[in-house]
């Protein structure tokens, strides 16, 4: 899963990782491709997408979302997205009965496979975010595969 993560987002930071995905509140995703390629050297159970949902103040947070591509990216959105019906709602009405409850994901901007995904969902964007980076050369950005991230942890976090 380090390995996934550290191709996702070009940096390698396990113990941040472990932390995040260990918290209290949430449930974590990962998508395995047990299939086989004859072509391939890979192993045949590799990861291909990671998710996670957590509570937050006024519902809950989907992020970060990693895929391969788009159709294990909406696997991943519809299995954490059903998270809080399923679960953690019941236990938030009993506790707050008026409590407003929705799922929220920050969305990159520079993945359209993303951005197509969440409006063909019906998901309504709320806000935007610029992602920028103070470097003198552009080949100095981190070495992350943006085609990969269909949500970020959060905005303070970034990817």
């Amino acid at each position: 899963m380090f390995e996934y993560l550290a191709r996702c987002t070009g940096v390698r930071c396990d113990g941040f990782f472990r932390k995040w995905f260990s918290s209290n509140g949430g449930v974590a995703y990962v998508y395995v491709d047990r299939s086989t390629d004859p072509d391939s050297n890979e192993a045949p159970s590799r990861i291909q997408g990671i998710g996670a949902i957590r509570a937050c103040a006024n519902g809950f947070r989907i992020g970060p979302l990693f895929a391969s591509n788009a159709k294990i990216a909406r696997t991943l959105l519809a299995a954490l997205s059903f998270f809080p019906v399923n679960d953690a709602v019941s236990v938030n009405r009993s506790s707050a009965p008026n409590a407003v409850t929705s799922v929220s994901l920050d969305v990159p901007d520079g993945n359209d496979s993303a951005v197509e995904l969440v409006q063909r969902m019906g998901w309504n964007a709320t806000g935007g975010a610029v992602r920028m980076y103070h470097c003198t050369d552009a080949n100095d950005r981190p070495a992350a595969l943006l085609d990969t991230w269909f949500g970020m942890w959060n905005l303070e976090v970034g990817p």
